[in-house]
């Protein structure tokens, strides 16, 4: 099994990478 901090870990982690790089999408595709 996989310790719950890991899955916290991996879906705040996964969160915060979404929140940063969605805002650069249209810099970068533009």
């Amino acid at each position: 099994m996989v310790p719950f901090e890991v899955v916290i870990l991996a879906l705040s982690g996964s969160v915060i990478l979404l929140l940063t790089g969605l805002p650069l999408l249209p810099v970068f595709s533009s």
